[in-house]
């Protein structure tokens, strides 16, 4: 079934289920040529706006790399016929961070049919977008203690730790001195540990992984840099766990 057989069913379940859940179609080009309320509001685009009179692609809406990603994957579903399940990060109207989750699929037309939905912020990734201080560009690692909190700089740092990377290189590519990095982690591995495991003799690496600050750190290279968004393709082996 088309795009315009269906609009009215969509529209009426985007009325119930409101700003979580949205659809959109697009054309291998990367062209919007109908979109729900829903993502318009999330994507900055009017609700009036008639897509079959102004041209609206990927590279309108995200940077160029992000486009390019998006449109051969795309391509892929149009070549194949296999639905795709994809996710990405995108601030909302709120200016929050909401990971928006689609399942693509081919149409007869030969378009890309896309259902999206908001996932759920109970995910351990949720909990720490949640605690986000856009202003003072901090982590809130909880508790009521002001002091901990994670820096930017302090993000940055553990991200590259987790990436493997020495302390020699993370030095070169901060422009810091090796001593100054090894003050870094070892406030930040204090910190953490009091956050995740007080009573416990764990290490760093270890509170990383279980309060799912790993995953975090790995989903975007900076939260507070707005052109850092993460578009993804959901594996095979994960899309019927997909929420």
């Amino acid at each position: 079934m088309g795009m315009a057989k269906s609009d009215k069913r969509l529209t009426k379940l985007d009325e119930i289920l409101g700003r979580d859940f949205g659809f959109f179609e697009k054309t291998e080009g990367g062209r919007y040529i109908a979109m729900s309320d829903a993502n318009r509001k999330r994507l900055g685009i009017p609700l009036d706006m008639d897509l079959s009179q102004h041209i609206v692609t990927d590279y309108d809406l995200v940077h160029a790399d992000m486009a390019e990603e998006i449109i051969n994957a795309d391509k892929g579903i149009l070549n194949t016929g296999e639905p795709v399940w994809a996710y990405t990060w995108i601030k909302n109207e709120l200016g929050e961070w909401v990971k928006v989750f689609a399942m693509k699929q081919r149409t007869p037309g030969g378009t890309v049919l896309a259902y999206t939905f908001v996932a759920g912020q109970t995910e351990l990734v949720g909990v720490w977008v949640r605690r986000l201080d856009y202003e003072r560009e901090v982590l809130r690692l909880g508790g009521k203690s002001e002091k901990r909190v994670l820096s930017r700089r302090e993000l940055q740092i553990l991200r590259l730790f987790i990436n493997g990377v020495s302390r020699k290189e993370m030095a070169n590519e901060i422009d810091l001195s090796m001593k100054s990095i090894e003050k870094y982690l070892s406030n930040i591995r204090d910190k953490v540990i009091a956050c995740c495991a007080p009573d416990e003799d764990q290490t760093l690496r270890w509170c990383l992984n279980h309060s799912g600050l790993t995953e975090f750190l790995l989903e975007k290279p900076d939260w507070f840099e707005d052109s850092h968004e993460r578009f993804a393709l959901v594996p095979n082996s994960s899309r019927e766990s997909a929420p």
